[in-house]
């Protein structure tokens, strides 16, 4: 990747602060929306800056729930940012005392 790749994304959002994910292959990266401050993340295989969009969370206790360590999650990726294209999915969450 290069640095241009690390600052532009042709879905209105930047990506911000990116850094390697760590990974032997240097194939994943992660970094910070412009537009919304979540986690964002790019891999070599896909090419582009998606949104993890979390649609249901379970937390098996309050604590993790403060900390926002969810035990059980489902989602999907999305190559915009839900909040410039005005989509921002409600996430149920349940959290078992």
């Amino acid at each position: 990747m290069t640095e241009q790749d690390f600052k532009v994304n042709a879905n209105g959002f930047t990506a911000l602060n990116a850094h390697d994910g760590y990974r032997k292959d240097n194939s994943l990266w992660f970094a910070e929306c412009s537009e919304c401050g979540e986690h964002i993340s790019n891999s070599r295989h896909d090419n582009e800056w998606k949104h993890t969009v979390y649609t249901f969370k379970k937390f098996y206790s309050q604590e993790n729930f403060e900390r926002n360590v969810y035990n059980q999650a489902s989602s999907y990726q999305v190559n915009y940012c839900p909040k410039v294209e005005n989509k921002v999915v409600e996430c149920v969450v349940e959290v078992l005392a």
